[in-house]
């Protein structure tokens, strides 16, 4: 022990509602007079419009503009050339490059009076996987799935709770889905659901002690079973760490560590199961406070404390795609601030990766899947904004990606399974889907959320 002193086949279930309204169409119509009953209007032969795939044919029709039109003017906005005719009523255009355009048609009538509709598109790849990710709603929270071969957005699983009931993983096989969710009816209280993504059927698998933010947290093996915490029942300080058997319908109580940091922190401590299924590691503290890394051996049965700190608190702990070494979040209390540090499974070798700013919150992060490099936020005190960066682990260089325009953390980083994109939260006026290409340094929004600070914590599938 060292002691320191300081988210496959496609699926089909997608149902297409309400489209303007869940893909928050942003459009601006404009009319060189107000008083003509002259109207442009369109519409596209994609459903995912105004989402368009690249490299795709699509059909524009304005055959519904209004008025006795004489022309119609079409301008793509990727610097093709402006095509306009009396008989342009239906036209097709194909856009080549991933990125977000404006596109427009004027008309104009037999009187010389035009109106011009325009409409903010996006371009997107077609990826290999699909994404889920989490949104809100006036009052719960919803899984959405994006689904990359259409470039629709569709709703998944509606979560009772509250915007708190945010927490879910899915499992290596890409089968199904943990999450949780509050149950009014049979149990009236916080309860582990399952979703099978192949038969659309939701399974109840146990009820919680503890509260939305402070529980459940799942983190699947490679052969069904996962690993989830909760409050101990007699006291709100330690919580207990569970493994479920989906097979045998079996739990069983693995560890019970303390944590008496804020509550809103408790989430950091969730449990991380390795890829091979052999270990499990997560953080808490011990009876006096102190941060401690655990390391929990599966086959043995057998709990470790892998690492301690006398200062302050451990968070975020995850095994490298390799699984022989863990990563954690630690605070380092000479430099007053957190740190990324790495560590051997059996708690040699440790290492400081990098120097976070910000407090709480900030060092959400994601490995690649080749392990080579580590995607996080940490905050900006140049800008004083939460910032992505980019870590690589063999140069030690550090990248940054992009601001947030959070002000605090966010961000929830996940890089694709072919470790060419990385989905991440955004924040303008709401709280946005984005998807970064490393390939060709581009952004991609997929979805304006509902809410202006929660969701957008994603897995792909």
């Amino acid at each position: 022990m060292k002691i320191k002193n300081n988210i496959s086949p496609l699926i089909s279930i997608f149902v297409i509602i309400s489209i303007n309204l869940l893909l928050n169409i942003s459009c601006s119509s404009s009319s060189t007079e107000n008083t003509s009953d002259t109207q442009a209007e369109f519409i596209c032969s994609e459903n995912s419009f105004p989402l368009l795939r690249v490299n795709t044919n699509v059909t524009f029709d304005g055959s519904n503009s209004e008025g006795n039109i004489v022309m119609y003017e079409w301008d793509f906005g990727d610097g093709s050339p402006v095509e306009n005719g009396y008989n342009l009523k239906i036209i097709n255009h194909k856009y080549i490059e991933e990125k977000s355009y404006i596109l427009s048609l004027k008309v104009t009538d037999n009187k010389g009076i035009s109106n011009i509709k325009s409409v903010n598109i996006q371009v997107v790849p077609i990826f290999s996987s699909d994404l889920i990710y989490s949104d809100y709603n006036v009052s719960n929270a919803i899984l959405m799935i994006y689904d990359s071969q259409a470039a629709i957005n569709s709703p998944l699983i509606y979560l009772n709770g509250g915007i708190k009931g945010i927490n879910f993983e899915i499992n290596p096989s890409k089968t199904m889905i943990a999450y949780l969710t509050y149950d009014y009816n049979n149990y009236n209280g916080w309860i582990i659901n399952t979703y099978n993504l192949n038969t659309n059927e939701t399974t109840y698998i146990t009820s919680l002690n503890g509260g939305a933010g402070f529980c459940g947290y799942p983190s699947w093996s490679n052969d069904n079973k996962f690993v989830y915490m909760d409050y101990k029942l007699d006291s709100m300080s330690e919580y207990n760490f569970y493994i479920y058997d989906l097979k045998t319908k079996e739990k069983k109580i693995i560890a019970t560590t303390h944590f008496f940091s804020p509550a809103q922190s408790r989430k950091y401590i969730k449990p991380n199961w390795s890829s091979d299924g052999y270990y499990i590691t997560f953080t808490g503290t011990d009876i006096n406070n102190y941060g401690q890394l655990y390391s929990y051996d599966v086959l043995k049965e057998d709990l470790e404390v892998i690492y301690k700190n006398y200062s302050g608190f451990i968070y975020y702990a995850a095994f490298s795609p390799q699984n022989d070494k863990i990563t954690f979040i630690d605070w380092d209390n000479t430099e007053n601030c957190y740190k990324l540090c790495i560590i051997d499974k059996n708690g040699d070798n440790y290492n400081e990766l990098i120097t976070l700013g910000g407090g709480l919150g900030t060092g959400e992060y994601d490995w690649s899947h080749d392990g080579s490099r580590i995607a996080y936020i940490t905050f900006d005190y140049n800008i004083s904004d939460a910032v992505l960066s980019l870590f690589t682990l063999q140069t030690s260089a550090i990248e940054t990606i992009r601001d947030l325009n959070s002000g605090i953390d966010g961000g929830h980083p996940k890089w694709s399974p072919d470790d060419k994109y990385i989905s991440f939260t955004n924040f303008n006026t709401n709280a946005e889907i984005m998807i970064f290409d490393l390939n060709k340094n581009n952004f991609i929004k997929i979805r304006d959320l509902s809410s202006s600070i929660h969701g957008g914590f994603s897995n792909w599938e």
